[in-house]
């Protein structure tokens, strides 16, 4: 019996595809789009883990009382542990193959200022303003 490899999981393009004999829709498509093509799962997961590292950062000095319910709303969700939820802490970790603890101890490490010098500040206009 011989074994023919998947050619999506092969990386092989479209041009390989008649190679592989009888393919699914599905099997197509991941062949054409090869890496490009997102996981919505995953691209959640993603986004719900930029957000949190946003949070915690911008508002662990934070002075209102918004800026440390926020901050610690999402430290709470950082450090629970034992939680295997989809969305949780160890699982989207997992999932991207992030050591959870030294995520933590990154981020604890981390200071706001450090963290906003980084990003970009948009230039103010330089227009008069005519009355």
């Amino acid at each position: 019996m011989t074994s023919k490899k998947n050619p999506a999981a092969s990386g092989a393009g479209p041009e390989k595809a008649e190679s592989y004999g009888d393919i699914l829709p599905q099997q197509y498509y991941d062949i054409v789009a090869g890496g490009r093509r997102g996981d919505g799962a995953r691209d959640l997961m993603l986004a719900v883990l930029e957000d949190a590292i946003r949070t915690y950062v911008t508002n662990s000095m934070g002075r209102t009382t918004r800026q440390r319910r926020l901050f610690d709303e999402v430290k709470a969700w950082i450090d629970t542990r034992v939680d295997r939820a989809p969305f949780s802490f160890e699982t989207i970790c997992e999932t991207f193959d992030i050591e959870p603890d030294d995520l933590r101890r990154r981020l604890s490490n981390l200071s706001p200022e450090r963290f906003r010098r980084r990003l970009r500040t948009p230039k103010r206009s330089r227009m008069v303003k005519v009355a």
